[in-house]
């Protein structure tokens, strides 16, 4: 009976563990397992062009006393075709293109904090012939498996949508050789990493 009873006290004291560990989206609204999340990103237009592209993400929060060891299962469940999209957490980035599925490493979570996650994404093309970035209207959607000490304690669907402004299709960029470009067609700098356009195509510099 003594053994009954230690099982069980342990069992008390990991549980609370991952019912503390909790997936907020943008605003600090907290998500319960298997409730769906919906994100719009945020475009911005002057003259015809893109001059701002940003997908607001999702962020983990640990509402324990103790530091918590968190990674993610990420699956893509539509893309529209011919994009990619890029996941980090907590300091490595894994490309995805079309139905993919990827695990990251951990990240440490501290107590009471929160830690934001990065994805990056904007539906559309480079067409080469014409050298400027193509984009449409879209959504992304992926199956985010919080995972918390090694086991799965919540399964969340993230809809990432972007609605462009009215008139806009495209945006200037540039295939000439040491131009490289963001996926919101800014000006990258020598130092940027990740997925980026350069020489007239995308690219994942690490």
């Amino acid at each position: 009976m003594k053994k009954i009873y230690s099982l069980i006290a342990a069992a008390l004291m990991v549980a609370p563990t991952f019912a503390q560990v909790v997936l907020v989206d943008p605003e600090g609204k907290e998500y319960t397992d298997g409730q769906p999340m919906t994100i719009h990103a945020e475009v911005e237009a002057e003259d015809g062009v893109i001059t701002y592209a940003e997908c607001p993400c999702p962020s983990i929060t640990n509402k324990g006393s103790k530091d918590v060891e968190v990674a993610f299962t990420l699956t893509t469940k539509s893309l529209p075709k011919g994009t990619d999209v890029q996941f980090c957490w907590p300091d490595q980035c894994e490309m995805m293109s079309g139905r993919a599925s990827v695990t990251t490493g951990s990240g440490t979570v501290g107590a009471g904090k929160t830690m934001r996650t990065q994805v990056e994404w904007m539906p559309g093309y480079f067409d080469i012939d014409e050298g400027e970035y193509v984009y449409s209207q879209g959504n992304c959607t992926i199956e985010y498996k919080v995972i918390v000490g090694g086991k799965v304690t919540s399964t969340n669907e993230v809809t990432f949508i972007c609605e462009l402004p009215s008139g806009i299709s495209a945006i200037q960029s540039s295939s000439k050789a040491g131009v490289a470009y963001d996926l919101q067609g800014r000006l990258a700098k020598a130092s940027t990493r990740g997925l980026l356009i350069k020489n007239g195509k995308k690219c994942l510099v690490r």
